[in-house]
């Protein structure tokens, strides 16, 4: 594979994300060492450039930033370059082969091709890349109609369940009906833009002539806040704002999350639009649940969230067919086993067929759990920000013998045996459910209809490999 070709797709993604950036010189030494195995102190050799300024400052900051652009969750670093870009084209290839691959280069190009005897909305915003996509048709309904009928939209779920797909998907559909959107707008947020900069940007989408000596006086945010609404008002337009947990504070241990210091204009943004607005609507994506939208909704608002699941084992043996692994048995036992994540049985069926020739039987054989990197640094996140009493919920929760699940009494009744445990039971149950909202326990019931609570084997491998480690992280 030409490395110049890699260099040329790092650079469309760069743009495609907004950064601002492209693959300086010194980054293409850094990607080159890391593509054909070579040491930075032997890379930097003969030219320009000390081996600090390679190793020391290029190498550190542009695997930061390719993990944020095109990682899809994936730490992407010098050890794991080669092979995940390998992967990346291989799939991209695959796909444009097929017709398949829907990808928005610039802010008014059209997801699909679509009937020029339709009036459908102007898009603007880079959506992401989608290069595979299963099933969904009944989650797509089901968001559909919640958009149809509320202001605001919560789509919730774990890395990489297919949040951000199935929305590319809907806005397919919107662009193939005849529709009353005049606008589509996606933005992610996984760089913290400042409100200030985000509702200027939002308003020069809905008017190209709005100059910025309109939006003056530019950093008071309240007024950015009402033009805004002001514009949606004017407009029939679909906001979709992508990666929206970065705005949520992780480093307490809070049971409910609150804003980040300089990300607090977007609360009061929300809070507005759905009280206010009726011409426009907006879809939040995020991997944790947002507490004041949640309250929202309780409180009979015109607000919607929507849990987005695993894949049935229908649906997912089609990533294993694409895959090529051996039909077997086990094929059940893997899909429960990632709960029919699809990124995590893309990555687990592609070391399957790494390492052991696509023998799915083979592999459970060791009885292991493959974690990848994007779980394990969302895990890790997600758990440093835990609050005590989460903690000793999640340990009494894996430390279950001979039984998967815990009913509520006997979770409580492990809960009273620790000493040093003096939460009550109202407080128990409600880390419980914020635990089970954020995916990181899991709610069945039972056959008599009791709700029992567990944990995924995912979740379940990393809290036993070192409980002391998870008790006394802040």
């Amino acid at each position: 594979m030409n490395l110049e070709k890699v260099f040329q797709y790092i650079n469309t993604q760069l743009a495609d994300a907004k950064s601002g950036r492209r693959l300086s010189e010194a980054d293409q030494l850094v990607l080159k060492a890391a593509w054909e195995n070579i040491k930075y102190e032997d890379i930097a050799q003969g030219t320009e450039y000390t081996l600090n300024a390679i190793k020391g400052r290029a190498a550190p900051e542009l695997w930061r930033l390719l993990t944020d652009v095109i990682g899809n969750g994936e730490a992407i670093k010098k050890s794991t370059f080669r092979g995940f870009m390998e992967w990346q084209l291989q799939q991209a290839e695959s796909y444009s082969m097929n017709g398949d691959v829907k990808v928005l280069q610039t802010t008014t190009a059209h997801i699909e091709s679509v009937d020029p005897q339709i009036n459908s909305a102007k898009i603007d915003g880079s959506f992401p890349y989608v290069p595979s996509f299963w099933g969904r048709e009944e989650e797509k309904q089901l968001l559909l109609n919640a958009l149809e009928v509320n202001r605001c939209v919560m789509l919730v779920g774990q890395v990489g369940i297919g949040k951000s797909s199935l929305v590319v998907k809907c806005v397919d559909y919107l662009q193939s009906i005849q529709s009353h959107l005049e606008y589509i707008i996606y933005r992610s947020l996984r760089y913290e833009q400042a409100f200030e900069d985000f509702a200027e940007d939002i308003l020069h989408a809905l008017d190209s002539s709005i100059s910025d000596t309109e939006q003056e006086p530019k950093k008071d945010s309240f007024k950015l806040i009402k033009l805004l609404l002001e514009a949606l008002n004017k407009h029939h337009c679909l906001l979709i704002l992508d990666d929206a947990e970065t705005l949520l504070d992780m480093s307490q241990g809070e049971l409910l999350r609150s804003y980040k210091k300089h990300s607090a204009e977007y609360k009061f943004f929300f809070d507005r639009f759905v009280r206010e607005q009726d011409q426009s609507s907006l879809l939040v994506i995020t991997q944790e649940p947002f507490s004041d939208i949640r309250a929202l909704e309780e409180r009979k608002q015109l607000v919607k969230s929507v849990y987005l699941e695993g894949l049935s084992s229908k649906v997912a043996v089609k990533i294993f067919n694409e895959h090529k692994l051996q039909k077997s048995p086990g094929w059940d036992e893997l899909i429960d086993k990632y709960r029919g994540n699809p990124l995590s049985l893309q990555m687990v069926a592609s070391r399957i067929k790494e390492f052991f020739g696509g023998n799915v039987g083979a592999f459970l054989k060791y009885q292991t759990t493959w974690m990848c990197d994007p779980f394990q640094a969302v895990i890790h996140e997600q758990f440093a920000a835990l609050s005590p009493l989460e903690k000793q919920i999640m340990i009494c929760l894996a430390q279950t013998e001979n039984q998967d699940v815990l009913s509520l009494s006997e979770l409580l009744e492990k809960l009273d045996s620790d000493q040093e445990n003096d939460a009550s039971t109202s407080q128990v149950l409600e880390n419980l459910k914020v635990l089970v909202d954020r995916f990181l326990v899991e709610r069945n019931t039972e056959d008599r209809g009791t709700p029992v609570f567990g944990l995924s084997p995912m979740i379940k491998k990393y809290v036993l490999e070192s409980p002391i480690r998870f008790v006394r992280e802040a």
